[in-house]
């Protein structure tokens, strides 16, 4: 019996069946959203029936949950010391207010305000430039907190020095 390449087995398979594939690969990597999973499967070449349908496959089995997806995307924002103002519009998008996430909540009832955590931020980077409080803004804007709270951490932070 001849054996068949990987390519030629995939190449078989109905197109239903390969958009599945696909979005089982790309979430085994990384959490992916409803709407990225959609962008990536018609950037492949997907009919839109297609992607739909591999798409209720994916939520059905499991393999995306767009509030797992916000529960993770909040959850790194925070660990890594980043506003929630990009996490924010990005779950407007996904239809699923902060409000409504788990992580937001227990970081809200932990005292984590955004301009505490923008005061942490500024303490660890060194700026060299010469308006400090545009070069602190800037980059507390950069990593996405609010214009409020990168204005009031910058005033504390030059105030305390």
């Amino acid at each position: 019996m001849a054996r068949r390449s990987p390519a030629k087995l995939v190449a078989e398979l109905s197109p239903e069946e390969r958009a599945f594939q696909k979005v089982a690969r790309v979430v085994s990597i990384r959490e992916q959203s409803t709407a990225t999973m959609r962008a990536k499967l018609a950037q492949a070449g997907f009919e839109e029936a297609v992607v739909e349908g591999a798409l209720e496959r994916a939520r059905a089995c499991g393999f995306i949950d767009d509030r797992r997806y916000a529960e993770v995307l909040v959850r790194s924002a925070i660990a890594a010391g980043k506003g929630l103002r990009l996490v924010e519009q990005e779950l407007d998008a996904l239809g699923v207010g902060l409000e409504e996430v788990q992580a937001y909540q227990e970081h809200c009832e932990d005292g984590g305000d955004e301009v505490s955590r923008a005061l942490d931020a500024l303490a660890r980077k060194r700026f060299t430039a010469k308006n400090r409080w545009q070069a602190g803004y800037r980059f507390l804007v950069q990593r996405g907190y609010s214009n409020d709270a990168a204005s009031s951490a910058v005033r504390l932070w030059i105030e305390s020095e």
